[in-house]
């Protein structure tokens, strides 16, 4: 005999299978995945750029001629007795005049010779005399040049003209040439002269203690921005120089320090300063090419207080309505040199058999700095290895949902204010004459700034960048 069920339980049974097939997929599945493992970043390499200070060097030459003045004055040469029948007194009547022309130091020295002359016929003839006066100019040239060691070294020659007609004193019967007598007298004291040029211009340019002072002077730090702490620091490396230049009534040399600059903040830096000024090297031109290193941070604080609040609470529809994604709470830190992206999700498929999710995923990136609109950004981002294990077998339909796409969009990281706040303290501190100390000052310019490189540390995104321009140390006491 046939059973018959009734209507009742066929309803029933009806209602267990659609639970038992429905149930399943209503389930939200837990997907806590763990963080990578922890790595050390790669220690940064932050790529030194080489700088080049100026430090114009400009003696006038009327320092040079005022101090000859004083030293070589009135009697030069004279003789105490006759030789030959003449005797001579040399004497400086005006003042030594002194020009800088095509790279060589010029004087023009005003004498007055004075010239007694004697003859005696027979030894019991009187003796006869006579005298003479005349002027004359003697003109030298004076080549200028620095060893490898900062001295100054000159080398000076010079002659004088006794023109179409040259001296000579007629006594009695006999007619004396003096010309060849007093070259005798004067060529001898000429070159002591010209050795007396060489000592005072050698005294007078001292180009190693302007060397000295600015060697030392770039070594002070000082402080370029104190809103942020900020101080310059300079580590000089060596130094050079275009060649002695003598002309416009001034010596003058540009000097270049080659150095590395760069920017640090916190308290007052103590740098251990080298006071030995290296030797010399030789150039043809003059290079002042300013980079100075330049520093922004974005602490991981700051950043996942950030993305919170652009990005917490919020609910995405990814790939065309198929999911909705709440995020709950995001933060960031760093983990070897990738940006670590923690979420922790609710979602769901919206097409299909309705499944939902809940837990934690990573997702890591690579930071990099974006001169355009100085920013720090994430490039590459990607779930963590663990988080797509975790994934694949519980919730693979997230993998390929998009969420990283729109998490990408808000990781860029502002660092316009901070960077040009601190370009703007270094150009007002070396565009305004600030002083290094009592005998040095800055002078320069900032022209641009260009991304070096970005690295991370246990606390924040370290993001460098190159200031470019000129600059000059301007010596005005020593």
């Amino acid at each position: 005999m046939k059973k018959i069920f009734a209507p009742k339980y066929i309803v029933l049974i009806g209602f267990a299978w659609t639970v038992s097939v429905l149930l399943p997929s209503c389930k939200t599945v837990n997907i806590n995945s763990k963080p990578p493992d922890k790595e050390l970043a790669t220690a940064p390499r932050i790529p030194q750029v080489l700088s080049v200070i100026n430090v114009p060097v400009s003696i006038p030459v009327s320092q040079i001629q005022n101090r000859i003045n004083q030293e070589l004055n009135g009697i030069i040469y004279k003789d105490d007795q006759f030789k030959n029948n003449i005797k001579m007194t040399v004497t400086k009547t005006g003042t030594i005049v002194v020009t800088a022309d095509n790279n060589l130091l010029n004087f023009s020295i005003p004498l007055h010779i004075n010239v007694q002359g004697q003859y005696q016929p027979c030894t019991i003839c009187p003796t006869l005399s006579k005298s003479a006066e005349f002027d004359i100019v003697i003109k030298t040239s004076s080549s200028v040049s620095v060893t490898q060691a900062w001295q100054v070294q000159t080398k000076t020659s010079g002659d004088y003209d006794w023109g179409q007609q040259k001296p000579n004193l007629s006594i009695g019967p006999i007619n004396i040439p003096l010309s060849s007598v007093i070259d005798l007298a004067l060529k001898p004291q000429m070159d002591k002269i010209f050795a007396r040029f060489d000592q005072e211009i050698q005294n007078r340019i001292s180009i190693k203690d302007y060397v000295q002072k600015a060697w030392v002077a770039a070594q002070s730090p000082f402080m370029i921005d104190k809103t942020y702490n900020t101080w310059l620091i300079i580590n000089p490396v060596g130094v050079s120089a275009t060649a002695l230049q003598a002309k416009a009534g001034q010596i003058s040399m540009s000097i270049g320090i080659k150095s590395y600059i760069s920017t640090i903040s916190g308290d007052m830096p103590h740098p251990v300063v080298n006071n030995t000024v290296p030797q010399l090297e030789q150039n043809t031109g003059t290079d002042n090419s300013f980079n100075a290193t330049l520093s922004g941070e974005v602490t991981y604080a700051f950043a996942s207080q950030m993305l919170q609040s652009q990005v917490g609470g919020q609910t995405y529809t990814l790939d065309d309505n198929k999911y909705s994604m709440k995020v709950d709470s995001i933060s960031l830190s760093g983990n070897a040199d990738y940006i670590l992206i923690r979420l922790d999700l609710e979602g769901k498929q919206l097409t299909g058999n309705h499944k939902t999710i809940k837990g934690t995923v990573y997702m890591q990136g690579v930071p990099y700095y974006d001169p355009e609109d100085m920013t720090i950004k994430v490039k590459n981002l990607d779930y963590s290895v663990k988080t797509k294990n975790v994934l694949i077998k519980s919730a693979g339909w997230l993998l390929k949902a998009g969420l990283e796409n729109e998490v990408r969009k808000h990781l860029v990281f502002p660092l316009k204010d901070k960077l040009e706040d601190t370009r703007q303290a270094l150009q007002k501190s070396i565009n305004n004459n600030v002083r290094i100390n009592d005998n040095a000052y800055f002078k320069g310019n900032v022209n641009s700034i260009e991304p070096l490189a970005i690295y991370l540390t246990p606390f924040s995104i370290m993001a460098t960048v190159n200031a470019k321009g000129t600059v000059t140390i301007v010596i005005d006491k020593l």
